[in-house]
């Protein structure tokens, strides 16, 4: 771990550009919510209401007619999707995709939300559907229902118009394996057949990895003489922060506590970026003794909003303002979150300074869909990435999730 100097002496080479302002191989085929909302509303869209049944369904019949509902006629399945806060595809209309063609992994106890994106034949009358999604443990199998009037194609924007199931982290697990077949509703309607509706064509797995990761966060309050006072009380910062960082890294827990010991610094020329109070954020980092992974943020009073400065790339510490404002200041932990812990700003505005030059989609866009553990709200690709400078909506990119996973597997 540097010095208290060192660590300082590398911050003043940086911290111009970590300021932030407003808003700083062929694929395998072995074994072969209703609301409108979209991503940017302030309403969280609706994740269908699933619920386990262990019995056996009994629709299937061993001949071409069925008695009771069959799987569904004029419809298929065009995509499965695992997201534990970016979309990864493990199924399409091709069979199974395993991990070596994905673009991103998976986590064990974490929750993850399955999306299933269908598509339907010319002339299709509109109907209820039931999409089963069935998990296998090694234990056993567990079915979740959730039944849909499906009136054609969806909106792939809009999760409302797709199934969806929410599996809860004890549910995530290593080896864990997936099917979703879509079934009619009414008896005597379908087939006992019908490989379009069924995805994979048998149980396989999901790609759950046996690793774990969690973030310790320490909240401290920061007084600067002749600035605006902190908040008296930083507990719901406390759970803003801790949903902020759980929502776009992988992890399975982030713990944040506010620090009984205030710190201060004398009078500035600048109470929205007080630089004077990095000095006694890294010495109380250092008097608490605490693992150079926890990350330290200081939390002080704001002029002109919510702002934040990360006091070096990867040095796991930085300051952020507040006016109260509990959703802007989630924002800057987001922003200088990431920095913090290793990555570069994203260009979008083209005020970012220092952009990665690798990140791989234009214009500071996200690239893929998200969602989030926290709320379910769902985030469209054209979303903008956490790490630049655009206005919300703001998500993350699987590349940067990926990169994320890296460092917290390596700290």
């Amino acid at each position: 771990m540097a010095s208290t100097e060192e660590t300082l002496g590398r911050w003043l080479l940086v911290a111009a550009l970590c300021a932030v302002g407003p808003a700083c191989g062929p694929r395998s085929t072995e074994g072969a919510d209703a609301a409108d909302d979209t991503d940017g509303d302030d309403d969280d869209d609706d994740v269908a209401d699933t619920g386990d049944d262990d019995d056996d369904d009994g629709d299937e019949t061993t001949g071409g007619e069925v008695d009771g509902p069959g799987l569904a006629d004029g419809i298929r399945i065009t995509l499965v999707e695992a997201n534990q806060g970016v979309g990864i595809a493990i199924a399409d209309a091709e069979g199974w995709i395993g991990p070596e063609d994905r673009n991103a992994r998976l986590m064990r106890d974490r929750p993850l939300l399955v999306r299933v994106v269908h598509d339907v034949d010319d002339g299709w009358e509109p109907r209820e559907i039931e999409a089963v999604l069935e998990v296998g443990d090694g234990d056993g199998v567990t079915e979740h229902r959730v039944t849909m009037m499906v009136g054609g194609a969806p909106d792939p924007d809009d999760l409302g118009t797709q199934f969806s199931f929410r599996l809860e982290r004890d549910e995530v697990t290593p080896g864990l394996t997936f099917r979703v077949r879509l079934f009619e509703t009414e008896d005597g309607r379908g087939a006992d057949d019908n490989a379009e509706a069924v995805a994979p064509a048998e149980p396989l797995e999901i790609g759950i990895e046996d690793v774990t990761a969690s973030l310790e966060v320490v909240l401290v309050s920061g007084s600067v003489e002749g600035c605006p006072a902190p908040p008296e009380d930083l507990e719901p910062f406390a759970e803003r922060a801790r949903q902020a960082l759980m929502e776009l890294h992988p992890l399975q827990d982030v713990s944040v506590r506010v620090r009984e010991e205030a710190i201060s610094a004398e009078a500035t020329d600048d109470c929205e970026f007080p630089f004077e109070l990095s000095a006694a954020l890294f010495a109380a980092r250092e008097a608490d003794g605490e693992d150079p992974n926890t990350m330290y943020i200081a939390v002080y009073g704001s002029v002109l909003g919510e702002a934040c400065q990360a006091l070096g790339i990867g040095e796991r510490v930085f300051m952020a303002s507040t006016t109260g404002d509990l959703d802007e200041f989630g924002a800057r932990i987001d922003h200088c979150g990431g920095l913090s812990l290793g990555h570069r700003h994203v260009r979008c505005t083209g005020e970012e300074a220092g952009p990665d030059p690798d990140y791989p989609y234009p214009d500071g866009d996200v690239g893929g869909y998200g969602w989030s553990v926290e709320t379910e709200q769902f985030h469209t690709p054209s979303a903008k990435s956490y790490l630049s400078f655009c206005e919300e909506p703001t998500w993350v990119s699987d590349w940067s999730w990926d990169k994320s996973w890296g460092f917290l597997q390596e700290g």
